[in-house]
């Protein structure tokens, strides 16, 4: 797998938000950089971890807003963010237990999962946070 880039096509109008996006790309490439150099299994531990702390927080602020501006896809978008933490969540697991290898196919779902997370459901709130005073 190919390091990833940050797109204006990802940007959903929003600084904060869109940082954070920018961190979590930032954090998968070092995962890809670490595979692809067969770092140590300590390393690729401690940058899963830190990715799943991350998307914890980065889901966090979104649901902030969320519920602060009462927006109508709430639940559906929560559940979407649950759903990726209860499958990274999993696998580190796994893979701490050994029941489990990083492989490229993993990180290729991560960035095709947060690529049309963005893109989709997060733009879906981006028009309605502007709308009350976040940008």
């Amino acid at each position: 797998m190919e390091m990833v880039s940050w797109s204006s096509d990802y940007s959903v109008g929003i600084a904060e938000i869109n940082e954070q996006h920018k961190k979590l790309v930032s954090i998968l490439n070092s995962l890809v950089v670490s595979l692809s150099e067969f770092t140590q299994d300590s390393n690729l531990s401690r940058l899963l971890k830190e990715l799943a702390d991350y998307s914890v927080y980065h889901f966090q602020t979104e649901e902030k807003y969320m519920k602060k501006f009462n927006y109508p896809g709430y639940e559906a978008h929560f559940r979407e963010h649950e759903d990726f933490k209860s499958k990274i969540i999993t696998f580190i697991d796994q893979y701490e237990k050994k029941e489990a290898v990083l492989t490229v196919d993993l990180l290729e779902f991560i960035w095709e999962w947060l690529k049309n997370h963005i893109a989709g459901s997060d733009k879906k709130y981006s028009v309605f946070f502007r709308e009350h005073g976040l940008s």
